[in-house]
């Protein structure tokens, strides 16, 4: 049996101007101080997915699935003493086919409340000019879908600075946020949680795929140019042939 979930003073929230196209990805900021070292616990929903940040650091990824007009709640627990920031990346997967097995495709959506071993909330969204918003442009939201039924891939233009505002916030004035004009239903996690342990890599040899002829292997370089696809699996791909190692 699900389990509803009720947010203490959080209300979801969204952006209220939205570039034109598909897969908006919204980074949302908000700080608070401690004087002393105190356990904190985030409650954080979002459509169509999130990475949370804390003081830079990546915190979770989420949040676990569920079907339309329901959003589950995550609850990330972390250490903190002194300033804290919180910076989450939400993205809003949409396409044109409004079809996909991996998220419900609903309009975006952002709810969190940083709460104290005390109950005492520390950070909510929708309560005053505590969180700041902007739509982030160094992920490519007019690329190729992954699959048919699945959303599009990662394709990031990334600046030397790119992540500051993780640490800093936003420079000068940002998007206006407003409060989500949908009903959803909040549920508890029941999944278990990832650790985000770290794993080592040793060598970044390439991408690509495998193509065998007679003899002679040859590894495909796939490089994906900057045009909309707005077709499903309509192949918008230019690709180089180079050889082994």
């Amino acid at each position: 049996m699900e389990t509803m979930f009720q947010f203490q003073k959080a209300v979801p929230v969204w952006i209220g101007t939205e570039s034109g196209t598909c897969n908006h990805l919204v980074g949302f900021f908000g700080s608070f101080s401690t004087e002393k070292e105190k356990k904190i616990t985030l409650f954080v929903a979002a459509r169509s997915y999130y990475r949370v940040y804390v003081n830079q650091e990546l915190l979770a990824n989420g949040p676990a699935r569920t079907a339309a007009g329901y959003c589950r709640v995550d609850r990330l627990a972390f250490m903190a003493k002194g300033r804290v920031s919180i910076a989450v990346e939400v993205l809003e997967a949409d396409k044109p086919e409004k079809y996909s097995n991996d998220c419900t495709l609903e309009k975006g959506m952002f709810c969190l409340e940083a709460v104290d071993e005390a109950g005492k909330v520390l950070l909510a969204s929708g309560e005053g000019e505590r969180l700041s918003a902007r739509e982030l442009r160094y992920r490519i939201c007019d690329v190729e879908l992954m699959s048919h039924s699945r959303g599009i891939i990662e394709f990031y233009r990334l600046t030397a600075d790119f992540c500051r505002w993780r640490i800093d916030g936003f420079a000068g004035k940002g998007e206006q946020i407003c409060p989500y004009a949908e009903q959803v239903t909040f549920l508890e996690r029941r999944a278990p949680y990832p650790t985000y342990e770290k794993a080592a890599v040793r060598s970044f040899e390439y991408i690509g795929d495998w193509e065998t002829g007679g003899e002679t292997a040859e590894t495909t370089l796939w490089y994906y140019p900057e045009q909309s696809i707005r077709n499903g699996m309509r192949r918008c791909r230019r690709k180089t042939s180079i050889c082994r190692r």
